[in-house]
Parts: C-alpha cells; structure tokens; sequence
C-alpha cells in the first residue's frame, strides 16, 4: 500500500512541476517579469508541501492546509491548461499570416497572460460550486425474477477527510431519507485519507431510515479500512467483504477492492486482495433469483455477468471528475458513468456507474456532477 501511495505522490508532483515550469515561463514572458517563473513554481512545492503537512498534521489545522493545496492544485492545473490554450492560439494566428502573407502581430503582452489568468479562476470557481451541487439521478431497470419493486440508493465516492466532514454526509442522508429507499448501497471511498478520517465525520450515517449495505474502496484502504468497517458496523451497517446477503427477494452481494482477474493492472494494484474473476464464483449466487452487485470499481463485468448477477452497483471513476480528465476516463474505463447494459454468456447485467458525491484532489467538478442514485428496480412483464 505505501509503495502504490509513494508511486501516485511521485508521479502527481511531477506532473505538478512540469506544469508549473510551462506555465511560468508563459506568465514571465507574456506579463513581462521572470519572478513568474520563479513564483509559480515555488507554489508548485508548497502544494505538494501543504498536501503532505495536511496528512501529518491533526484536526483543522491539517485540514486547512490540506484544502489550501487541493484547491490551489485545481487552479493550477487549469492556469496551466489556459496557458497551453492561448499559447497554442497564438501559434495558429502566427502560422496562417504566414500562409497568406499577412502582417504578423505580437499577440504576446499582458492581455494573453491575464487572459489565462482570468478564464482559470472563472473556471476553478465554477468547479467548486458544481462540486457543491448534490443532484439526484432518477433511473429505473427492469430485473427478471423480480416479484416487486425495488428501490435502491447508491452512494459512492463521498470522501469524508479533510475537504468534506460531517455537514456534508447530513446532507446526503437528508436527500436520502427523502427518496424512502428499501435499502441504501454504499460502494466505497467513504473516506479520502489517513490524515482526514475521523469517524466522527461519518456518524450521521446512523440516521438513515432504512438498511445500508456497504463496501470498501480504494481510498477507505489507504484510510484505514478495518477501522472504517468496525465503525461501520457498530452503526448497523451491513459490511460486505465477498460476501452475500439475502434481502427482501434478491441476492445482495458485495466484493472487497480488486481488479477484474490476474492479468488486470492500475495504479492500485499493490491494495488488491483477490480478483473478480477468482472470489465472485465462490459467493455461490443462484442465477434462478435477482443477484445485486457492490462493487466499487467497474471492474470484471464479464465475470459478474458468468457468475449470475443482474445488477452491477459501482463508482470510482467520479466520471472523470474535472475535463478533460472527463474525457481520459471514457477511454480508462469500459464504462465510465451512468447506466449501461451488457450482454454476455449469461443473459444481460444491467451496469450503473454513479459519479459519486465527494471529489479526489481539488474540490471541483466540471464536466461532472455529485449524484445521489435513485435506482427502482422493476420486475419484467410477461
């Protein structure tokens, strides 16, 4: 697990760097003063710095450090998109006046840094805000062997830690009563990080009106997991860890972190116990009665179809999170957000990816939306 934390921190302070050198040589020559360069990249180091002070340092102190950096993170990350944008432009409009014999204008001064400058933090704001926005999704699926309606609401992705505390899970469990679920799914990532988990934050978990079903994720590992899950349990909820339950007519099934089979492989790999394709078959699901799936990452459909499941709950991917990562996750993942069906040897497994409540890094969204998934499942008409 350190290895795997180590490899994702390198590899984010890297790429950090590396856009802070751009974007401060497009800030120095475009405004006119070399201390831009200077600037941004010592910002750059104190992001880093504030992320791992954030870790290490307890209570709110950490906290603020923490979401200093994330946001500070998400501004860079799109100043430095601006940049590449306007600085891209420019390198047009030269190239086609000299196509067409025009005179060529320097397009470099102050308007095009502060032109980046600008769109950068209008678009950071609007991500923090959409990031606050919590919507509900409405979807209904038709389940072969159902005898009633079902209604479902998933949960995923909330990130309780330093951005995101105890007002923030009364307000999913506000929306979530309202909905009178029959049972309540939540598909890990409940909490972001070590330094941010306080079981404190998650306690108005205990006031939802109806039974919670849960599994681990990537981040409630790196967090803690077996303490998360015996504070989970004292509360009531129903820890799953590859493992089923009966309730009210279907199969409630729910699989720990892992990859799709051996051959699988991602930045998380060294957390993973087991894969999908090895431990689902021995959760013996009979295939003549509705089978539900908990899992946190679209993983090893193909096996949870073979294995007799006919929904499959997950989240993860926040559906990219911030564009253009939006985009990326279209192609990191065969499915990447909302509702999608797949048809394999046994049947059809009908396949929700929920973009999740909280945020991983910066506090925004854009591209993306918070959800909270109302899921009735319906029996098939004859």
């Amino acid at each position: 697990m350190g290895i795997t934390i180590h490899i994702i921190f390198a590899i984010t302070l890297c790429c950090i760097i590396a856009a802070a050198v751009f974007t401060g040589y497009f800030l120095s020559k475009n405004l006119g003063n070399r201390s831009y360069r200077t600037i941004i990249v010592i910002a750059a180091i104190i992001i880093s710095a504030c992320f791992w002070a954030g870790e290490k340092i307890p209570g709110h102190t950490g906290d603020c450090l923490y979401s200093i950096a994330a946001i500070l993170l998400g501004f860079l990350f799109y100043l430095f998109l601006s940049a590449l944008i306007v600085e891209a432009l420019i390198i047009l409009i030269r190239v086609y006046c000299m196509i067409f014999h025009h005179r060529i204008v320097n397009l470099h001064g102050k308007t095009a840094g502060f032109a980046a400058i600008t769109v950068a933090a209008a678009v950071s704001v609007t991500g923090i805000l959409n990031a606050s926005l919590l919507q509900t999704k409405y979807i209904n699926i038709p389940t072969e062997g159902l005898k009633k309606d079902l209604h479902i609401v998933l949960l995923t992705d909330v990130h309780l830690g330093h951005l995101r505390g105890e007002k923030f899970m009364r307000e999913i469990v506000k929306k979530t009563n309202a909905l009178h679920p029959d049972f309540v799914a939540i598909t890990g990532d409940l909490f972001d990080t070590r330094g941010g988990y306080d079981k404190k934050k998650a306690a108005p978990i205990r006031n939802i009106n109806a039974p919670v079903f849960f599994v681990e994720g990537n981040h409630d590992i790196y967090s803690g997991s077996d303490s998360i899950k015996a504070m989970l349990r004292k509360e009531g909820v129903h820890v799953l860890e590859n493992s089923m339950e009966k309730f009210d007519g279907i199969q409630i099934a729910g699989l720990n972190y892992m990859l799709a089979d051996s051959s699988s492989f991602d930045l998380h790999s060294s957390i993973c116990h087991g894969n999908v394709k090895d431990i689902l078959p021995h959760l013996n699901i009979n295939k003549s009665e509705p089978c539900v799936l908990l899992h946190h990452a679209p993983n090893g459909i193909k096996y949870a179809n073979e294995a007799g499941v006919d929904l499959y709950l997950c989240g993860h991917t926040h559906g990219g999170q911030m564009f253009p990562l939006t985009a990326a996750a279209r192609f990191m993942f065969e499915y990447s957000r909302g509702l999608h069906y797949f048809h394999g040897k046994n049947g059809t497994t009908a396949v929700y990816v929920s973009q999740g409540e909280g945020t991983a890094g910066p506090p925004m969204r854009i591209g993306s939306v918070a959800e909270i998934t109302s899921i009735m499942l319906v029996p098939v008409k004859k």
